[in-house]
């Protein structure tokens, strides 16, 4: 894994890729694409931008074909301008700001809302798993109906789901 101590404003030009990365220090980052996968001996990948960090990236992708499931945690500030996806992974909003502005689709894993901001410019596809809102505020194009669970479903909680 990769842990960056973000201090000020960074650039990187191409994609950012690991199988565990973490963001702390207060900074910020822009990075071409972030891609993080379980392989080798790391089955489970790993990403995380905590508080006070600011990351935004123009695709994300991560999961495991290992079967672990990954884990995207967030309580800091995450921005992808194109493609979301994830594959076998939970994503976790405990506090911050995620916005998705492009398409976002996780096929197999789980999403939990507990705090923070998610904001689904154009809506999510969840192929297997639950999306569990317990806090915080998820903004999507149609409120509820703009999160699609083929074989899951939507748990409110607490929190909220509203339209933008």
């Amino acid at each position: 894994g990769l842990h960056l101590d973000l201090r000020g404003e960074n650039t990187i030009g191409a994609d950012l890729a690991g199988t565990g990365l973490l963001f702390t220090g207060g900074g910020s980052l822009r990075a071409g694409g972030i891609n993080v996968w379980g392989w080798g001996g790391v089955h489970a990948p790993f990403l995380a931008v905590r508080e006070d960090c600011s990351v935004r990236c123009g695709a994300l992708h991560m999961g495991s074909n290992a079967g672990e499931e990954g884990i995207l945690n967030l309580n800091g500030t995450l921005t992808v301008d194109g493609e979301f996806w994830l594959q076998n992974a939970q994503l976790e909003v405990s506090a911050g700001e995620l916005h998705l502005m492009g398409d976002a689709s996780v096929e197999r894993g789980s999403i939990i809302v507990s705090g923070g901001t998610v904001t689904l410019e154009q809506g999510l596809w969840l192929g297997e798993g639950n999306i569990v809102i317990t806090g915080g505020e998820v903004v999507v194009p149609g409120g509820e109906a703009g999160l699609i669970t083929e074989n899951g479903q939507v748990v409110l909680n607490g929190g909220t789901i509203r339209e933008p």
